[in-house]
């Protein structure tokens, strides 16, 4: 009896590690399948798309130089001047200042500065969140236990606007208007304010000032074919 309980004993501690052994065969083999799947469902997860309207790209940066001294003020709210101007208009200023369109740039500007052209500016920005959409989109994602989270994008969106009034001894000589359009789509894994302040606003704001420069150049393109021709008419006379 004592012989038989040990046969017994041995023959199902072998059919355990044989179990064992093919269970861990089967288990390594698929171990690179599941990691695949684990791998491809997190990639799936996450994405961050910024669509920008016009392409700032698209825009080229001016040629013309040369356009002589310029002045920058804010326009604010109430339709009054400021010469002490904000954030946005200091920036416009220091991008006009890089373009190099301009001999000088003066902002903010004094009494005793001396220039050819006053351009008043006015920016305006508005951030649609899209709360109520992306709280729908987020019952969606969790009724479905995430199984729908990889097709689905929150958006925000952004609409910059920019105004320029432009002054030649006094008299208003032309106007200049820009509109761009930020969009920022992410999934639920890559949601966050990091990427709109570091792509989002910075793009939207250089695309803005980058149709208002254009302008500008065109502008400024017509003055000196005016000036030629009169000086043109002048030597004939």
């Amino acid at each position: 009896n004592e012989a038989w309980c040990v046969g017994t004993l041995k023959g199902t501690y072998s059919t355990d590690s044989l179990v064992q052994r093919r269970f861990f065969m089967i288990s390594f083999f698929r171990l690179p399948f599941f990691i695949s799947v684990v791998l491809l469902s997190i990639y799936g997860c996450t994405g961050t798309r910024i669509i920008v309207q016009p392409e700032p790209e698209a825009i080229k940066p001016p040629t013309t130089k040369g356009c002589g001294k310029v002045a920058i003020t804010e326009i604010n709210d109430d339709g009054s001047v400021s010469k002490i101007p904000g954030a946005l208009v200091l920036a416009f200023a220091k991008h006009l200042e890089q373009s190099g369109l301009f001999d000088e740039v003066y902002c903010p500007t004094r009494d005793s500065d001396k220039f050819d052209l006053l351009l008043s500016a006015k920016f305006d920005g508005k951030l649609e969140t899209n709360s109520g959409a992306n709280h729908l989109r987020s019952a969606v994602v969790g009724l479905s236990l995430f199984l729908f989270e990889p097709f689905i994008w929150y958006e925000w969106n952004l609409d910059l606007t920019g105004h320029l009034e432009a002054k030649r001894d006094g008299q208003t000589v032309a106007t200049f208007n820009s509109k761009t359009r930020a969009d920022l789509q992410q999934k639920f894994l890559s949601t966050g304010d990091a990427t709109f302040q570091k792509e989002v606003w910075p793009t939207g704001v250089k695309t803005t000032f980058a149709q208002l420069t254009r302008d500008i150049e065109s502008y400024c393109k017509n003055i000196f074919k005016e000036a030629q021709n009169q000086s043109s008419v002048s030597n004939n006379s």
